[in-house]
């Protein structure tokens, strides 16, 4: 059985993770490779795991959601930041300029913001059922094809 390349990842970021906070910087980059493959999303779909699940449990210790780390990690690319500011610091800037400034008329009441977010679950509900449906549609075209490949066969 051959290791993929995130598997060795994945593998190197436990190996840092034990050693204590100051290796940070590194860890988060070698799970953003990780996330960045092909190779590691589809071994998540064939063994039901939940990506982001997977990577938010590699960083626990750190108690600093994969994504914010990410994101801090796009903003501040150079590991000289992350040591002379801090993580935490970092963290703050990031989150502070991803912040929207809101006015008092942009201001959504609790009404407002429930029924967006009913009218966004029922459109991602119409999305997974046109998906669930062109998954039905290609099951059955390759059965199809797959008959027909027997056919030829014999």
């Amino acid at each position: 059985m051959t290791t993929e390349k995130w598997e060795v990842a994945v593998s190197k970021q436990r190996e840092l993770r034990s050693r204590g906070t100051e290796v940070l910087y590194d860890r988060v980059k070698l799970l953003k490779e990780v996330n960045d493959s092909a190779e590691f999303h589809e071994w998540c779909e064939e063994n039901g795991v939940v990506a982001l699940e997977y990577l938010r449990r590699e960083l626990e210790d750190v108690a600093i959601d994969f994504l914010t780390l990410v994101a801090v990690l796009e903003q501040f690319p150079n590991v000289a930041d992350w040591v002379d500011k801090g993580v935490r610091v970092l963290v703050a800037e990031v989150l502070e300029a991803q912040r929207k400034p809101r006015g008092e008329n942009e201001r959504q009441s609790w009404k407002a913001r429930a029924l967006a977010a009913e009218a966004e679950v029922a459109r991602l509900h119409q999305e997974v059922e046109k998906r669930d449906a062109t998954i039905a549609e290609l099951r059955r075209t390759m059965t199809v094809v797959a008959s027909h490949g027997q056919r030829d066969a014999a």
